[in-house]
This record gives structure tokens, sequence and C-alpha cells, in this order.
């Protein structure tokens, strides 16, 4: 009995299964060395972001900026091309308007998610 017990305590541990749940953040990154995650301000009509906020941006348009569903209809219409929703300032920074944002956290959130866009 004892020798039956020992062998389930042995392999019991290994018959478990770890889920690892997705990390969270509950801080907002540092872009350079501010911690804003690259929005600088917001306005009524819109965002002050940092270059590095629009080059993450037009990278994530390059994914999922023509991008289709399964079913083949586009995610976006029209398609998103780069700098949509951007205008330069003279200081560096980018005017970025509200519906360029909802594009922005629409798509971060696909690629948080691990979605894969058929093209």
């Amino acid at each position: 009995m004892k020798a039956l017990l020992c062998t389930v305590l042995i392999f019991l541990p290994g018959c478990l299964t770890i889920v690892q749940h997705p990390v969270q953040s509950k801080i907002v990154s540092y872009d350079g060395n501010e911690q804003n995650s690259g929005v600088i301000a917001s306005t009524l009509t819109g965002y002050k972001v940092t270059s590095h906020f629009r080059d993450r941006y037009n990278a994530l348009i390059e994914i999922y900026g023509n991008a289709k569903l399964e079913d083949k209809s586009p995610i976006f219409t029209p398609n998103l091309t780069k700098d949509k929703g951007l205008t330069a300032n003279s200081d560096g920074s980018y005017k970025m308007t509200k519906q360029a944002m909802m594009w922005m956290v629409q798509m971060s959130e696909m690629q948080r998610r691990g979605f894969k866009p058929s093209i």
C-alpha cells in the first residue's frame, strides 16, 4: 500500500497542467526617458504623439492596413495607409486624429491576441 501511495505521489505532479496567464501590464511603457507610451498630450481634436509612436503605428499598418478577415471582407474600409490620420508638427512630434488612435488601439489588440490576417 505504501509503495502504491509513493508511486502516486511521485507521478501525480507530472500529470498536472500548469496554465500561464498572459501578463497584463498595469503601467504605461516608456518612450525614450518619458513614461508616456508615446502619447504626449490629448486635445479636443486628437493626440500629440512621438515619432516612436508613429513608427509603431505605421508598423501595425504594414501588417493590418489592407488585411482581410477569413470571409475576405476588409478589416478597415478604406484600407489604411502609412501616416493615415497623422500630421507632422514643427517640433518633431505628430498630431494624431481620434479616429487614427482608434485604429491604433484596434490593431494593437489584434497583435496582442496573435491575430493573423489573410491578405
